[in-house]
């Protein structure tokens, strides 16, 4: 069961989407404008489970190209649900274009289910004549307070499917879903992350633009590729943190954040005509040093002039800054204009992340660090002969290892020497390996 939340800007529908999502999902500020492309999460009302999309504020008078793009993503969120949420305020002239908007769009989706909510009570305490809007009895609720929320309940109970089995208490049908692959993509603003998004799913899911900055929320697109769900995230762009001025955009960036920490595989994509900068080194560094692996998306790529000098800059930028990637085997140039490379680019993606979650036998890893000890022999520690008898591994997403050994701490360049190594014998480039220490106690002490 899908419902849509739909409203004019600054309503509180993302509030709303919050509070039933149970988590921050949605950013919600102040100001009008926040949501532009459609959010979708899970989401319940006691017993009630859904997926919930909240969307941007309809305009009925929209003549921005921009206005005119967010009103149809809202109205692809109205086709996608069976129920709507119309969540409206104190405006009532405006509410009531946007009602025969949503009436027209049911001429093309057909009709749907319709509660109608009047948000804010607690700050207009008077309740709003809204029949002539023609969605029935308003509800009154307040978001952000949790004043009403159980009317809607009741409500939603009527129009539910499903409504005799849960009055009967029979419990819901236990499904075993399958693991999802989270992909986030991130870069500075106007690196074409939407647009590489929306050739790879085949579908105008996300708002672009020429303008930088059209993307604020990070957007999950759910999308089912060779067999595998998926979850591709769009993120905001994030500018060296000097040049973000603004309350909003510390929130923009801050959810580009979240959804990188959260991702099993980070893309920073490019835009390959300006070639990498420091604040993409920047970006990627930070992905990898949260335990994610990252790949470079050299976007726009039928722009560049001169390929070959192009990837030889960046296979040098990336060997220097980021070595642990794997060289240019994760350095992918593709065209979402042209929709060059987009396949190599996600089985890229799920090969990473499948060797982050490998398994390495014990019997496997000790014999390599016998053969890596007998190579280059570890430093003396507090003038003492470092002795490492085993390792054994204790985690995938990031791969974690223990060493056991006589050290008390990180082995310094030698560490690396074995990082370098371990990835070398078992091909586990392009994500993060992480080594523990593990010191064992000597008896003669």
């Amino acid at each position: 069961m899908k419902i849509a939340l739909i409203g004019a800007p600054n309503v509180g529908k993302s509030t709303l989407f919050n509070r039933l999502a149970g988590r921050r999902v949605a950013l919600t500020h102040s100001q009008p404008g926040m949501t532009r492309d459609w959010l979708e999460s899970g989401a319940s009302l006691y017993d009630l489970e859904f997926d919930l999309i909240d969307t941007a504020g309809i305009d009925p008078r929209a003549a921005s190209h921009l206005a005119k793009e967010m009103n149809d993503q809202s109205f692809k969120a109205i086709q996608a649900a069976e129920i709507i949420f119309f969540m409206i305020d104190e405006n009532i002239v405006i509410h009531k274009e946007l009602a025969n908007f949503i009436r027209t769009s049911f001429k093309k989706t057909g009709q749907k289910q319709v509660l109608l909510l009047v948000n804010k009570i607690d700050r207009n305490r008077e309740v709003l004549d809204c029949q002539c809007l023609g969605f029935g009895d308003p509800i009154s609720i307040s978001a952000e307070h949790n004043i009403g929320i159980s009317d809607v309940y009741y409500r939603l109970l009527d129009i539910w499917p499903e409504r005799e089995k849960i009055l009967n208490c029979d419990p819901p049908p236990t499904l075993k879903r399958q693991e999802k692959i989270k992909i986030s993509f991130v870069g500075r603003p106007n690196a074409g992350k939407s647009s590489l998004i929306n050739a790879t799913v085949g579908d105008y899911r996300l708002i672009t633009d020429k303008e930088a900055g059209t993307t604020h929320d990070a957007i999950a697109v759910d999308w089912l590729y060779k067999g595998r769900n998926l979850v591709l995230t769009d993120t905001a762009g994030q500018r060296k943190r000097p040049n973000v001025i603004e309350h909003q955009e510390f929130l923009y960036v801050n959810s580009a954040n979240k959804a990188s920490a959260s991702a099993d595989v980070v893309v920073l994509v490019i835009d390959a005509v300006h070639s990498l900068e420091r604040q993409d080194l920047t970006i990627a560094r930070h992905a990898y040093e949260s335990g994610k692996p990252v790949v470079i998306a050299l976007n726009k790529w039928d722009l560049v002039k001169n390929p070959k000098a192009a990837m030889e800059e960046a296979k040098y930028q990336v060997s220097h800054a980021l070595s642990q990637l794997g060289g240019e085997a994760s350095i992918i140039p593709v065209s979402a204009v042209k929709s060059q490379n987009l396949n190599k680019l996600i089985d890229y993606c799920m090969d990473v992340y499948g060797k982050m979650g490998a398994e390495i036998g014990t019997g496997k890893l000790n014999r390599w660090l016998k053969r890596a000890l007998e190579e280059k022999t570890p430093p003396l520690f507090k003038r003492r002969e470092v002795k490492i008898k085993y390792i054994t591994q204790i985690g995938t997403h990031p791969l974690k290892f223990v060493l056991f050994t006589n050290a008390s701490a990180s082995l310094g360049s030698y560490e690396r020497y074995l990082l370098n190594s371990l990835r070398q014998a078992f091909s586990l480039w392009g994500g993060p390996l992480v080594f523990q220490y593990r010191k064992e106690k000597n008896p003669y002490d």
